[in-house]
């Protein structure tokens, strides 16, 4: 009984032991302003999230929380524009250079074998034993970034045995204010992708739709299959897009004149320009030709108080469902989703009454 009592034992304590060294907190970086849209997708995606906690930005907001299944479901969070296993946490960041060894501290007590175990798990990376650094430094420090990645790097190749090369472990190391955030990128996207994953979500769009986007320059169509559109999806360039857009439609044409029938698709996408131009009313009113009564319109606009002034004067029919501030890369656009509306005929028959004379 002694023995059985100690192989319980043993056994108890080594099960213990692996369900510590596995990695539980994440966190999913998001455009500025949607951060709510990711955590809306995270918990859609990832049952039995918890400890959720979000952190708006300016440019790039943040959502933690706690995930104990599947890590593969991770990187199906499509609206992210990266998601990150994190690994450490240092508080009480200071200016001086001191700071750098609590760093140092906490990046020499990591397990690396579940870090290498759940990279592979997720696809981030083929080559376990190698290793790249990105290093963001925020405010003023009494170092600077090429110092904190140095000796990061003599950590992660002198203690851990790393070796810097690609398709290895993707560490993100980031100091703002007083903290230090050490994540591990289990995947990562670009804005454009993650903005078109968020409108599609938002709009309630389905791989049935006909859905059309405006201006495209090239891989439009791979970011909607991404997002679960396959066949439906019409790609709009004022020009000829090199790479073939595969699986859906490329169509030449100007949006003010699209080659589209009246009423032809469900949704309309404008958010290939990144808010760096807006549609102008002649174009908008050519998408209410092409869209049907229902359908709704996802764009991003510069200035957008303005713009949705400019909307009401226009007189086209559309109302203002929703509206979003967002940052993308600097800049403060809205992200608007637009309903069409239908229109009614003026000219309607008056009733004949017939008076009786007095």
């Amino acid at each position: 009984m002694d023995r059985s009592a100690g192989l319980i034992g043993h056994f108890f304590i080594r099960i213990k032991g692996d369900m510590n060294s596995k990695i539980h907190r994440f966190y999913a970086t998001s455009i500025g302003g949607l951060e709510d849209v990711v955590l809306d997708d995270c918990q859609n995606r990832l049952i039995g999230l918890e400890k959720v906690r979000i952190e708006r930005g300016g440019r790039v907001g943040r959502i933690f929380f706690q995930y104990e299944r599947s890590p593969k479901q991770l990187v199906e969070i499509h609206s992210a524009v990266g998601v990150f296993a994190l690994l450490a946490e240092v508080f009480g960041i200071t200016v001086g250079k001191t700071s750098i060894e609590r760093i140092k501290t906490k990046i020499t007590a990591l397990n690396i074998e579940p870090v290498q175990r759940l990279a592979r798990a997720c696809g981030a990376a083929t080559d376990g034993s190698h290793y790249d650094l990105n290093v963001t430094l925020q405010g003023h420090h009494r170092f600077t970034t090429l110092e904190l990645r140095r000796a990061v790097q003599e950590v992660l190749e002198g203690q851990h045995g790393l070796r810097g090369g690609e398709d290895g472990l993707s560490f993100y190391l980031q100091v703002t204010g007083k903290r230090a955030i050490i994540g591990l990128r289990l995947s990562s996207r670009s804005m454009k992708t993650a903005l078109a994953c968020s409108l599609t979500y938002l709009m309630g769009m389905q791989p049935q739709d006909k859905v059309i986007g405006l201006h495209c320059r090239g891989g439009e169509s791979k970011v909607m299959e991404e997002a679960g559109f396959v066949q439906r999806f019409i790609a709009l360039s004022e020009m000829g897009i090199k790479e073939p857009e595969a699986n859906n439609i490329s169509v030449i044409g100007e949006v003010n004149h699209m080659p589209i029938i009246d009423a032809g698709v469900t949704y309309v996408m404008a958010y290939s320009r990144l808010g760096r131009t807006n549609l102008s009313w002649g174009e908008l009113a050519e998408v209410a030709r092409v869209i049907e009564p229902g359908g709704v319109v996802g764009l991003v606009v510069q200035a957008p108080r303005q713009w949705v002034a400019g909307l009401q004067e226009a007189n086209l029919p559309f109302d203002i469902m929703a509206g979003v501030p967002i940052n993308l890369k600097g800049r403060r656009c809205g992200l608007l989703l637009l309903e069409r509306i239908e229109e009614f005929d003026a000219q309607i028959d008056l009733l004949d009454i017939e008076w009786d004379d007095v």
